[in-house]
């Protein structure tokens, strides 16, 4: 295999939902930075944001999941990825199958509960807080590989902000060197 190529790709951002958003908005010079609404800090109303303009709850119920039951992160992630396999058109056999990996790349993981598992921990006086199976940079590619049943090798980066980078590249090796088919 000489040639690895995309061919699905998803994404939302503080600028749109999908890659041709995305491109308007950057052919047209949009900006998503503004005030933030949706995440709560002391620095909200100090510092300008670029926050994605849906709360957590909407974004849930467009995807047909309870918000209650992931974080936000993991929510966002499940927009893009559904967005890349239906752009790829791969099946639900295809996404099962042993072939199939799922790289992500992170920067946060879960960390947008860093303030509940705190509170919770000083709480309780245990280290179990049900916030800390969310805190790990791979929180989000573990969630897709439970939601999409994904049956191959599944990985992510914690690289800063190569994260994407190094991701792209490891599942590029993984099909060159046939450990992977998609």
């Amino acid at each position: 295999m000489s040639r690895i190529v995309v061919t699905g790709m998803g994404i939302i951002t503080a600028i749109g939902e999908t890659a041709d958003e995305n491109r308007n908005s950057l052919v047209h010079a949009r900006t998503g930075i503004g005030k933030a609404r949706f995440f709560n800090s002391r620095y909200t109303a100090q510092l300008p944001f670029g926050e994605i303009n849906h709360a957590t709850a909407f974004l849930a119920e467009r995807l047909g999941i309870g918000s209650h039951i992931t974080t936000r992160t993991d929510i966002l992630a499940l927009h893009a990825a559904k967005q890349a396999i239906d752009d790829a058109l791969l099946s639900e056999n295809e996404l099962t199958d042993s072939t199939t990996a799922l790289i992500g790349g992170s920067t946060v993981g879960g960390m947008c509960l860093t303030d509940e598992m705190y509170a919770d921990a000083n709480a309780t006086g245990t280290s179990n807080s049900p916030y800390l199976t969310s805190y790990s940079n791979s929180a989000n590619t573990s969630f897709l590989r439970r939601y999409f049943n994904i049956g191959g090798i599944t990985n992510t980066f914690n690289t800063a902000c190569s994260s994407s980078a190094n991701a792209i590249m490891y599942g590029a090796r993984l099909l060159k060197n046939g450990l992977a088919k998609k």
